[in-house]
């Protein structure tokens, strides 16, 4: 009987090591099942992560297209308004030319004439008949504008519409301001037309002056006319609105 016992021991050893074997390699399974899964189930968050990511970049995407869009369009109004206010500037800079507020430069000629101081030292009598009169200056200024002249100037003062040429008491005024001989008309436009219309017209103020030995010098020129420094006040003035078209 005690041979018997210690025959069965070897084979009961052996079911323990089997099952424990079995068991042991269960428990691998599962904790490799287990892995696994968790591993799958990591993926699967990395997976949907990257998803979110990459709609929200699409989403990001589109917002920074549709600002470039709006940019653009700003842009393009932005170009669109310079333009018209370069427009705009451009007639205004053209409107003050011609109103005479801007300093002007160009071809023309230069007219200096002065008292004839000489003949009346030589021949006395009456002051009067020897001196620049405002009106001689005002012929000389409409012959000007007739033979062409754009702009003009007596002495650093620009003849605009405004302009009044008048004489107060012996003393010539232009613009407001006293002027004194000897006196500087200059004058832009085509030079010869300006100098010979003035010099060779015979029925004109300068041919008539020289024959009474006024000095008087007339040359062509490069010439600069200042800007009219005086305010423009209109009294009787209104300004008449256009009719509305009818559609």
């Amino acid at each position: 009987m005690s041979k018997l016992h210690h025959r069965h021991w070897p084979i009961s050893l052996t079911l323990i090591c089997i099952i424990l074997g079995l068991i042991i390699a269960l428990q691998l399974r599962a904790q490799e099942n287990l892995n696994n899964t968790s591993l799958y189930k990591k993926n699967d968050d990395i997976v949907k992560m990257i998803k979110n990511l990459e709609g929200e970049n699409q989403s990001l995407q589109a917002g920074i297209q549709v600002v470039r869009d709006q940019i653009n369009e700003y842009e393009e109004e932005a170009t669109k308004g310079e333009s018209h206010l370069k427009i705009l500037k451009n007639q205004l800079d053209d409107l003050k030319d011609v109103a005479g507020l801007t300093e002007l430069e160009g071809s023309g000629v230069i007219i200096v004439m002065d008292d004839n101081k000489k003949s009346f030292n030589q021949l006395g009598g009456d002051p009067n008949w020897y001196i620049i009169h405002n009106s001689d200056l005002l012929r000389i200024i409409n012959e000007l504008w007739a033979y062409g002249a754009e702009s003009m100037a007596v002495n650093d003062q620009r003849i605009v519409m405004m302009s009044e040429v008048r004489c107060v008491g012996n003393t010539i005024m232009i613009n407001a301001e006293r002027i004194a001989p000897p006196f500087e008309i200059r004058a832009i436009g085509d030079p010869e037309r300006l100098r010979q219309g003035i010099e060779g017209n015979r029925q004109g103020i300068l041919y008539e002056l020289k024959s009474l030995d006024f000095p008087i010098e007339v040359k062509e020129s490069q010439v600069v006319i200042p800007a009219y420094k005086k305010s423009f006040t209109f009294n009787n003035v209104e300004i008449v609105e256009e009719p509305k078209q009818n559609s």
